[in-house]
């Protein structure tokens, strides 16, 4: 083995790169395997419990050279506002050694009452990922008591948040300074902004709506290209870059108002209301009125692809709005039918594509 070339060693232990228990033994049989067996053990590292972040941390305390072999790092927090407190505390020291981190995890388990994300912690979030290195940001299960979570990323590409609550009034922090805009100017090169099974709550969102539209805007910076990933939940809907979105349990719950998205610089945008259609149709799901609004104001650019996923109760008003809406051509609309909440009924998906067919071929 002594005679091999040392890019064959290397590529042979890639290949078990997914091999834990492999790696740990080859680190150990010869020191010329243990580099590339060490960089692959350490590359991705998740933390369960405060005895393993106390391992980790005094490790790197012996050998500090294995911080920079750390690339991604997961860590789950139990849903108790004292543990989470000395795991976070506990986990700063190593953030300050890991030099060339890419992707970081925060993940806060399910407890009796939620956790509020405390601005210490946020800014050492922050702290990290203002390095070069860092690519991803991926948050679940937190409460944000402010809508402003990340002022100044350097080069973050990717953010994710997912079963997070904004907007939550903090138990030590009853009040915060509303704004009608929330802004990701710092984050210059973020190319993915992704919000799954978010609620925005009504009660503090009444700072930041704008009234005569019962709206609120989530916005990036407009010198990026971000590509965009849209979900609305039961009863809010998120929105990204100039698309206007409404979150109100108390108001009238209109999503789809006013949307511009003349203004997205992504070429391909997908909005997906499926959900919306298994709503009463009360205070909780947009009237069928409002859809056929939404398409006759709707206004893409050249060559912007539009991918729409409706319910099929939708399907008339959305007919009716495209007709008048002389903007929409087929190749920016790809519809999605979907029949999950009502029987399926295959002539409406056929009649607007044959209505969008007509409007081509006349054209």
């Amino acid at each position: 083995m002594r005679d091999l070339p040392q890019e064959l060693v290397d590529h042979t232990l890639d290949n078990f790169a997914h091999d834990l228990e492999t790696l740990k033994v080859c680190s150990l049989v010869c020191t010329r395997w243990t580099p590339r067996a060490r960089s692959h053990l350490f590359s991705d590292i998740r933390l369960d419990t405060m005895r393993q972040v106390e391992w980790l941390a005094n490790l790197l305390d012996a050998n500090p050279t294995l911080a920079g072999l750390i690339r991604k790092l997961e860590m789950w927090f139990d849903a108790d506002f004292q543990a989470i407190r000395r795991r976070a505390k506990a986990l700063l020291p190593i953030l300050a050694r890991c030099c060339l981190i890419e992707q970081l995890t925060l993940c806060c388990g399910p407890g009796e009452r939620e956790f509020y994300m405390p601005a210490w912690f946020i800014k050492m979030v922050v702290g990290v990922m203002n390095r070069t290195s860092f690519r991803k940001l991926h948050l679940v299960n937190w409460d944000f008591p402010t809508l402003d979570i990340i002022p100044r990323v350097a080069a973050l590409q990717e953010l994710e948040i997912s079963t997070s609550r904004f907007g939550f009034p903090s138990p030590s922090h009853s009040r915060y300074p509303g704004q009608q805009t929330v802004t990701f100017a710092g984050v210059t090169h973020l190319r993915t902004l992704a919000l799954s099974h978010c609620a925005f709550d009504v009660s503090d969102l009444q700072k930041w709506v704008n009234k005569s539209t019962r709206t609120f805007h989530l916005k990036i910076s407009s010198s990026q290209r971000a590509v965009l990933v849209l979900r609305p939940d039961l009863l809010s809907h998120v929105a990204f870059i100039q698309i206007a979105a409404s979150a109100a349990r108390h108001l009238e719950y209109d999503p789809l108002l006013k949307l511009d998205l003349q203004d997205f610089k992504a070429n391909y945008i997908w909005i997906d209301l499926a959900e919306l259609g298994g709503l009463a149709p009360t205070h909780q799901a947009p009237n069928l009125e409002s859809v056929q609004a939404w398409m006759e104001g709707l206004r893409l650019r050249d060559g912007q692809l539009l991918r729409l996923h409706l319910p099929r109760v939708f399907w008339a008003r959305f007919e009716a709005g495209l007709k008048v809406n002389p903007t929409l051509e087929l190749v920016a609309l790809d519809i999605v039918p979907n029949d999950v909440y009502d029987d399926p009924d295959p002539t409406v998906p056929s009649n607007l594509l044959h209505l969008l067919l007509e409007r081509s071929s006349s054209s």
